[in-house]
């Protein structure tokens, strides 16, 4: 005979009772994010053109610096790309190296027992990779923040971040300044707590009867018998 579990109770549904609106999501509680409009001032005006006249005097000059900061530019809209140049890890023999973007050897550790599965050989992957996902984050902001300040990214396609590091530098003031989740005020209903009137109490116990102390004529009959 198959061995069968009885049936238990059904699962509660996830409805998210008892969690606050402004901590629930996916939900009909959740509130969208507005975006915050700007108004661009003259400050923003004049770094992207003294931006675009720097790099038009001296592309030679501009190309250099950019480079050193790991990014491109198009000299045409002043926008800036991220140059990649990841590392690879590779094996060479009873070696495991490191090779930067140009075919240079950057480091390399003897393979260990294991082979590419040594621990020494799985640190310095582990490090390429780490140097190459850094790399790429670092040069991402970079070019970011060049484009938000230097007309690269225009304006109306600014994300919220790009909008605030021009308010922080003093190249826009808000229009409008929309809070980040509309909070919905749910009304609380106070209970009026009802004054009891305290009263006199007083006792509805009736006082206890008072036998009868006359005696039925039939009783009184008998007691004359018996005399």
């Amino acid at each position: 005979m198959a061995f069968k579990l009885p049936n238990g109770r059904a699962p509660f549904l996830q409805t998210g009772r008892g969690i606050p609106p402004t901590l629930m999501s996916g939900s009909a509680m959740k509130q969208t994010k507005t975006e915050t409009d700007i108004e661009l001032n003259k400050s923003y005006t004049d770094g992207v053109n003294k931006s675009k006249t720097i790099a038009a005097a001296d592309p030679k000059a501009q190309t250099g610096r950019d480079t050193s900061m790991g990014v491109s530019r198009n000299f045409k809209t002043n926008e800036v790309i991220p140059i990649i140049t990841d590392h690879k890890f590779d094996i060479a023999g009873s070696f495991a190296r490191e090779i930067d973007s140009e075919g240079n050897v950057v480091k390399e550790v003897k393979l260990g027992l294991g082979g590419a599965q040594s621990p020494g050989a799985l640190k310095l992957k582990k490090e390429v990779e780490q140097r190459n996902a850094r790399t790429r984050e670092e040069r991402a902001a970079t070019a970011k923040t060049l484009n938000t300040l230097g007309g690269g990214t225009p304006a109306d396609k600014l994300d919220e971040e790009g909008k605030e590091k021009l308010i922080r530098t003093g190249r826009a003031t808000v229009v409008n300044n929309p809070p980040a989740q509309m909070k919905k005020n749910l009304p609380m209903k106070q209970m009026k707590k009802e004054v009891v009137k305290k009263s006199s109490m007083t006792s509805t116990k009736t006082p206890p009867t008072k036998q009868m102390s006359k005696v039925s004529p039939a009783a009184k009959q008998m007691k004359k018998k018996s005399c």
